[in-house]
């Protein structure tokens, strides 16, 4: 319907200067769409170095709470949908992996949070099926810092008053021939190793319990 054929080197090819303020300023809409793409933005030379395929930018110093970028599924019958699906075939540690948060506001704020409502599922599920050497899910305070006092580097927390049998804690290495396996390694070059502080009273359960089969 519309082609434009761009090829400009220095200036912008399509500016929209919007003065609107509460009417959207592009708005593609594509109800009839099956098996296609609504929006494209693709790059397949070889020729980027550091640009970007797209770039948001918000210097409002407003404190409402908005989100900058809002991707919405809205059909509780697509159960096989993803909201978000980001594949990189390169990438690695060096170069941020494929999901790179870099936050800089100090103080009392959250980095990453996920609310979920799940109940049988997972609210966080991370698998690497190919791992050797490596380490699915790394928690760490930088090397170089010391500014930790009263912190921590990892806490979980279970409010339930559900009497249930239960582990809020899970390890589980569960072949039975990786004999050289330690299911959990606690290692402390100051301080204490391990502290259990158990202000239970009126239970069966012990402090510590082993049940061996050795």
């Amino acid at each position: 319907a519309a082609v434009f054929d761009l090829n400009e080197d220095t200036n912008i090819g399509i500016d929209v200067d919007a003065e609107m303020t509460t009417a959207n300023a592009v708005q593609i809409d594509a109800s009839a769409m099956t098996t296609g793409t609504a929006l494209v933005v693709r790059h397949v030379a070889d020729t980027l170095t550091t640009g970007k395929l797209a770039y948001f930018h918000d210097s409002s110093n407003n404190t409402g709470i908005r989100d900058d970028v809002t991707i919405y599924q809205d059909n509780a019958a697509a159960t096989a949908t993803t909201a978000l699906n980001v594949q990189a075939v390169g990438g690695g540690l060096n170069a941020n992996g494929a999901v790179f948060i870099n936050h800089d506001l100090t103080g009392a704020s959250n980095t990453f949070v996920i609310d979920t409502e799940t109940q049988t599922g997972h609210g966080m599920y991370l698998k690497s099926d190919v791992l050797t050497t490596g380490i699915t899910a790394f928690l760490s305070h930088s090397g170089t810092n010391t500014t930790t006092t009263t912190g921590g580097i990892l806490k979980v927390v279970d409010n339930s008053n559900t009497t249930n049998v239960r582990n809020v804690a899970y390890v589980l290495q569960e072949h039975s021939s990786a004999v050289g396996a330690t299911a959990l390694l606690v290692q402390a070059v100051g301080g204490g190793g391990i502290k259990i502080d158990d202000d239970t009273v009126a239970t069966a359960y012990p402090s510590l319990h082993i049940d061996s089969e050795k």
